[in-house]
């Protein structure tokens, strides 16, 4: 990964200063997703107890069948789940109804290979259908569990005056590591969030996610009259 990492930064132009660096969101994309080497693409066990973490959904099946019953009285047609992970939750959603119940179609947006072939191994026995994208049209409830976090972010601060972006840079001659280097912001679309939502205190730094932004945007486009989007996440 480190070497798929630097091959990308040396690929990169150089700015005004001879440095070659990329963005933190793109920094973050290869980290998790590049095919075959990403976090969440390349393999090994993420979630669950033999994993590096878990998640509401692997501790208990009450937490599916809590998101079922909190939202069997809209009687959604479709549900949409964004990055299902083991599967878990489709797997416990599902159960949660009965045969009196009208059944929704489950359907799974999911970008890993490996996560998706997991997934369809666990659900086999059950009617779901997997997307590459997000549909054209969603009629029903969109779940989607720990995702927000996932979707690749940048890093901005205000300093010595003005606002920066922290992108990622091969670290000094003899290190085989990363370093931040840190561009001006004047303007665009990441300028103008970094204006209205970071106080001007010097080192103030944190994250602006606008492709978060504009997933949720795209969802709420896409979503019939009568539907719903749930996500659940934690922190700020």
């Amino acid at each position: 990964m480190r070497d798929h990492i630097g091959a990308l930064i040396e690929s990169a132009p150089t700015d005004a200063t001879n440095q070659q660096s990329i963005s933190f969101a793109d920094f973050m994309r290869a980290a998790l997703y590049a095919p075959g080497l990403g976090y969440y693409t390349a393999g090994a066990t993420k979630l669950g107890h033999g994993g590096d973490f878990v998640t509401a959904p692997e501790l208990s099946s009450f937490f599916g069948a809590a998101l079922a019953d909190a939202f069997r009285p809209m009687a959604p047609r479709q549900v949409l789940e964004l990055g299902a992970g083991t599967g878990k939750l489709a797997e416990d959603f599902l159960a949660a109804f009965s045969e009196r119940d009208s059944v929704p179609r489950y359907e799974i947006l999911e970008v890993s290979a490996d996560l998706r072939q997991r997934q369809e191994e666990r659900m086999r026995k059950r009617n779901v259908a997997w997307h590459e994208a997000v549909p054209e049209r969603i009629d029903g409830l969109v779940l989607a569990n720990e995702v927000l976090d996932a979707v690749p972010c940048e890093i901005v601060r205000y300093a010595a005056g003005r606002y920066e972006q922290g992108r990622v840079a091969r670290a000094a001659a003899g290190d085989n590591g990363f370093a931040w280097h840190w561009h001006p912001l004047s303007d665009g679309p990441l300028f103008d969030a970094a204006r209205a939502r970071i106080p001007p205190m010097e080192g103030y730094t944190t994250e602006v996610n606008l492709e978060a932004e504009a997933l949720v945007a795209t969802l709420a486009e896409r979503l019939s009259d009568d539907g719903a989007i749930c996500f659940i996440d934690y922190g700020f």
